[in-house]
């Protein structure tokens, strides 16, 4: 095996190593972007199912229920009270628009590696162009942890 070779082998090694990672990393923020998709809606949903019913028990004009429909009125603002604080606390919004601005920047440098990958008369990477693209993937997951990092800031803080 000639220099050459061992250079482009080295190369390969790299761009399997890093289209593994970005594989790997895809999968990784999939399940994380679900999760906090999930909670954000299962929240907003379950606020807004019980303002319609508490705007539909004070509502009511039943005198033999007037009692336990304000009660459960009552019960049902206290909750929605509490999952509206909720959200602003997890952010879990934001963090589902993470996820998902970062899965889009991982799916478009793969491309880029792809693309450059598929070029005409490839004989060897530049290591120049390998550490560009190193560089991108770190700041793709530096972007996501620095914004989580500062979400979780921003709750605690209250």
């Amino acid at each position: 095996m000639n220099i050459n070779s061992s250079n482009m082998q080295n190369d390969n090694n790299q761009v399997k190593w890093l289209l593994n990672r970005i594989d790997e990393s895809l999968s990784d923020i999939g399940k994380k972007k679900i999760f906090f998709q999930n909670r954000a809606s299962i929240i907003k949903m379950l606020a807004i199912a019980l303002s319609a019913g508490l705007t539909i028990c004070l509502g009511l004009r039943l005198p033999e229920y007037e009692l336990e429909l304000r009660m459960a009125a009552f019960l049902m603002g206290g909750i929605v009270t509490f999952l509206n604080a909720l959200e602003p606390f997890f952010n879990y919004r934001s963090l589902w628009i993470e996820h998902e601005e970062a899965q889009y920047k991982l799916h478009r440098l793969k491309d880029q590696i792809d693309f450059y990958m598929a070029g005409d008369l490839m004989t060897s990477i530049e290591p120049d162009q390998m550490d560009k693209f190193y560089a991108n993937y770190n700041e793709i997951w530096d972007s996501l942890s620095n914004n989580w990092l500062k979400f979780r800031k921003i709750a605690y803080r209250g």
